[in-house]
C-alpha cells in the first residue's frame, strides 16, 4: 500500500489540511456578471444599437435587486453597480452620437463600403 506524503514529512513540513468548518464564499450573481459583460460591450457599439448597454442596466439593476434580497447568500453588488455605470455611460454615448448627427459617420459599417 501507498503511503501520502505527509504521513513521511516532518510534522513541522506536513501539509495541513483544510477544515471542513470552513465556510465557501458565496458565488457571484449571474445577472451581475451579464450587466457589466453588457456595459463593457456596449461602450465600443454605442453608436450602432442601444441593445448592449440597455441589457446592461436592467441586468444590473435586477442583479442589484435580487443580491440585496438575498441576505448574503450571494454577492456581485459592485459588478452589478460597475455594470449600470457603464451601461448609463453607453447610452448616454449613444444619445449623444445621435443628437450631434454622427451616428452614421462612427458606424463602421459604412467603412466597409
Amino acid at each position: 500500500m501507498a503511503r501520502s506524503l505527509t504521513q513521511h514529512a516532518p510534522r513541522h513540513l506536513a501539509i495541513e489540511e483544510r477544515s471542513p468548518a470552513v465556510a465557501a464564499r458565496p458565488p457571484f450573481h449571474g445577472m451581475a456578471i451579464a450587466a457589466l459583460v453588457m456595459g463593457i460591450a456596449g461602450i465600443p457599439l454605442f453608436f450602432s444599437f442601444e441593445v448592449a448597454p440597455l441589457l446592461a442596466v436592467v441586468f444590473g439593476a435586477a442583479g442589484l435587486s435580487q443580491i440585496r434580497r438575498s441576505h448574503g447568500s450571494e454577492r456581485g453588488k459592485a459588478i452589478a453597480i460597475a455594470g449600470i455605470a457603464l451601461g448609463a455611460a453607453g447610452i448616454a454615448l449613444g444619445v449623444a452620437a445621435v443628437l450631434s448627427g454622427h451616428a452614421g459617420s462612427l458606424d463602421p459599417g459604412h467603412l466597409l463600403g
